[in-house]
């Protein structure tokens, strides 16, 4: 038998990054989400729950999800923490990335 394809019990694998994220990555629940919802008021982005303008700060990344449900979520990345997938708990998105936004304005990035 080909050594190559026999798993050995006492050799420690790498774990595929794949597995290591899904551990590290936190879902956000339905009520916390709710902190996270912008919706669009006279031009400016806003958080639904308390009324304020979405500001991104520099040097964070900060990221959105827009759900199937046509729910709009931003907030800080957080790197094996907090990811996109966290906003929905894991569930399809209709889209996804990352959101640059000044006093409820949004910033257009040049790369």
């Amino acid at each position: 038998m080909n050594q190559s394809f026999v798993s050995s019990p006492n050799v420690e694998k790498p774990k595929a990054a794949v597995s290591r994220w899904s551990k590290a990555t936190v879902c956000a629940a339905k009520q916390e989400r709710e902190a996270y919802e912008v919706i669009v008021q006279s031009g400016k982005l806003v958080y639904r729950q308390n009324g304020a303008f979405v500001d991104t700060s520099e040097g964070i990344k900060w990221m959105f999800v827009l759900s199937t449900s046509r729910s709009l979520y931003v907030g800080q990345k957080k790197r094996g923490m907090f990811q996109h997938s966290s906003f929905v708990a894991g569930a399809a998105t209709i889209a996804a990335g990352r959101i640059v936004a000044r006093n409820g304005l949004l910033k257009v990035r040049h790369t």
